[in-house]
């Protein structure tokens, strides 16, 4: 940015360009009058006294150093003042405190999260008789695959989302919809011996849920340019334990083909089952505040079924078991 001596400097060399040309005009306009009329002395001499000579630039005012100081500073005080107002209206205001801190203790929020199961799953007992056959039997078999295998490495499980209210600083009310989708296909062939057995797995859930906070809820801190270790050490410091129920109606259906050929007749097997439960989980997790808006939760529990029509646990041994929840809070 040009400073405003600069400016002026710039300015006064234009301004006396100009009053040169003016003062050449001006000489022009005389000698002519004197030669058109200088029969009529009185006119030229009260012409030449009403029209003087402009200003030379020699003659021009200067404006004071201090004034000059004083208006190239004007800017950066002006600046500095509004900064200043700024710092404190992001400190001390209503807006800078929401700017820091989101309010969990009313509105709304959103959830996304899944659900992995770890339950027994006894119907596929039957599988495991067969991969000991196969294993006693077949030169090179492999063993079949199941959703047990996925339980194993978390994959079995639901996807699901739903919208939260805060109801004070301790409690949460919320409610969600979501489901999952497995299928595993198992081809293998040894010589003469083909082998094939697709699972398949679909399940619909809705379910309402409280959580309780007996520390209160989380609060993000902004710690500026830090280190990872003090930012870490941060969020851990504001990181809140939960309790949680969880009431839930599910509908699972699984289903199994097999087909076992061997030199071109095969032989089929097909069954089919379906589920719908009521569970009851209890929960213990943590909310984790990653942003001002957002809070990442961990927790474990256990899952206790009950059949819809006779309300007794008759699928225990299918569907129970320990479940592991993570997720996502969104906060409106």
């Amino acid at each position: 940015m040009k400073s405003i001596k600069k400016i002026n400097s710039e300015y006064g060399m234009r301004r006396n360009g100009c009053q040169s040309e003016q003062t050449v005009f001006f000489h022009i306009v005389k000698l002519f009058i004197f030669y058109s009329f200088f029969r009529i002395r009185r006119f030229c001499i009260l012409l030449l006294i009403i029209c003087p000579f402009p200003a030379s630039a020699d003659n021009k005012q200067e404006v004071p150093e201090e004034h000059l100081q004083e208006e190239e500073a004007r800017p950066f005080r002006i600046k500095k003042e509004q900064v200043a107002i700024r710092g404190i209206d992001d400190e001390n205001t209503e807006e800078g405190i929401e700017e820091k801190y989101r309010d969990k203790t009313k509105g709304l929020y959103l959830l996304i999260g899944h659900y992995a199961y770890f339950p027994e799953l006894n119907s596929e007992k039957p599988v495991y008789i067969v991969d000991e056959i196969g294993r006693g039997m077949v030169p090179g078999w492999q063993d079949i695959v199941t959703f047990k295998d996925m339980r194993k490495i978390g994959l079995f499980g639901d996807i699901w989302a739903g919208v939260g209210l805060h109801c004070g600083e301790f409690f949460s009310f919320w409610s969600v919809v979501g489901g999952g989708l497995w299928k595993i296909n198992n081809r293998n062939r040894y010589g003469p011996l083909k082998f094939q057995l697709d699972l398949k797995g679909v399940e619909f859930l809705a379910g309402v849920g409280w959580d309780y906070y007996p520390f209160g809820k989380t609060k993000f801190s902004p710690v500026g340019k830090e280190s990872f270790g003090k930012k870490l050490k941060q969020v851990l410091s504001e990181t809140k334990p939960y309790f949680s129920l969880f009431i839930n109606y599910s509908h699972f259906e699984a289903s199994g083909n097999a087909k076992v050929g061997f030199l071109g007749s095969p032989i089929k097997y097909s069954r089919k089952k379906e589920i719908d439960i009521i569970s009851i989980t209890p929960f213990v997790g943590f909310d984790v505040p990653v942003t001002r808006r957002t809070d990442i939760f961990m927790g474990l529990g256990y899952l206790f079924g009950f059949d819809t029509e006779s309300f007794e646990r008759e699928h225990k041994n299918e569907i129970e078991g320990p479940v592991a929840a993570t997720g996502v809070k969104i906060y409106f």
